[in-house]
């Protein structure tokens, strides 16, 4: 740590430009490390965001972030945890954080973000699976303060497959039959797909939906895509025989994770299934790139979640939680 955290013995330190650095180290290091926590990342999707850091005994604990809603406009649609990061040592320095650490300090810490802040939200990762500090709250006060929301991604372990064939098998048998299928089409996996390209596939998968990218989200998703291509993930693609990019993902990584991030497919590619062909080779390049987990970054529909989860990703349960002083 470049700064002194025996500064504050115990509580919310808030972290400013200077401690970008100290903040960019610790998130390195947390149990369930995420980059949309990284200052990289952060400065993009939520520019105006609050950050702490928790202290207990002089001792730096988690990173806290809360987006704040003056950060949201432009953001394009995904579903990530990024508020809390946990150091990898419990309350005692030698012991994990048992379920009664993330209790106790849940309810330190909310109590504080609440004598801070009128609203914020938090999206917490899986490793938080305990919600009653915030029911809790509400019971103590009388008031429905936090509201608590269930959400859903989809996590495929690539350390389970160490062939191909053990990855298609993984799949269920319409994945595997489409798979098959596209797989004799002559398909060519693109390494690096070019961000103008990217951006086209992204506006026409939401014009098949019917729905009008406008320019702030546009301009926000290319900045993300440009920090991507510059050595925070990987743009893949899937290009036909005459090098018509069908299908892309936008992966962004951070510690053994890479997050599949934005999801593209163009009308033909959809209609061939070109994005079940393209996963399969972006499961098989991550792995060889020694990532022990691929995200799906939500799988909250029951028809996308469950295509998802058909290439053998377990469900995973993880809460947002939004806050409103009563």
């Amino acid at each position: 740590m470049m700064f002194n955290p025996k500064e504050v013995s115990n509580g919310l330190l808030s972290v400013n430009a200077s401690l970008d650095y100290d903040w960019d180290s610790f998130c390195d290091g947390v149990n369930f490390p995420t980059p949309f926590m990284q200052t990289v990342l952060l400065k993009t999707t939520f520019p105006n965001a609050y950050r702490y850091f928790w202290i207990e005994n002089s001792r730096v604990r988690a990173a806290i972030m809360l987006p704040g809603e003056e950060s949201k406009e432009g953001i394009p649609s995904f579903s990530v945890f990024h508020s809390i990061g946990l150091s990898n040592k419990g309350s005692n320095q030698n012991s994990e954080w048992g379920v009664a650490d993330k209790s106790n300090f849940l309810q330190q810490v909310i109590v504080e973000l609440s004598r801070r802040h009128h609203d914020f939200e938090l999206s917490l990762s899986p490793e938080f699976q305990d919600v009653r500090p915030f029911l809790w709250h509400n019971f103590d006060q009388g008031k429905d303060e936090f509201i608590i929301f269930p959400r859903y991604t989809a996590i495929k372990n690539l350390e389970n497959f160490t062939y191909e064939i053990d990855l298609f098998n993984s799949m269920n048998k319409n994945r595997q039959r489409v798979y098959k299928k596209v797989d004799s089409m002559g398909l060519r996996l693109i390494e690096s797909v070019d961000i103008e390209d990217f951006l086209d596939l992204y506006t026409e998968t939401f014009a098949q939906q019917d729905i009008n990218i406008d320019s702030k989200t546009k301009d926000k998703v290319q900045s993300i895509l440009e920090i991507i291509s510059g050595g925070n993930g990987m743009l893949l693609g899937a290009a036909d025989s005459h090098g018509k990019l069908q299908s892309a993902l936008a992966i962004v990584t951070s510690g053994k994770t890479a997050y599949s991030l934005f999801i593209v497919n163009s009308s033909s590619g959809r209609e061939i299934g070109a994005l079940t062909w393209l996963i399969f080779k972006a499961l098989i390049f991550t792995k060889k790139l020694e990532f022990s987990f691929f995200d799906f970054v939500g799988s909250n529909t029951l028809g996308r979640g469950n295509f998802k989860l058909s290439f053998g990703a377990d469900l995973r349960l993880y809460f947002e939680v939004k806050y409103r002083r009563l």
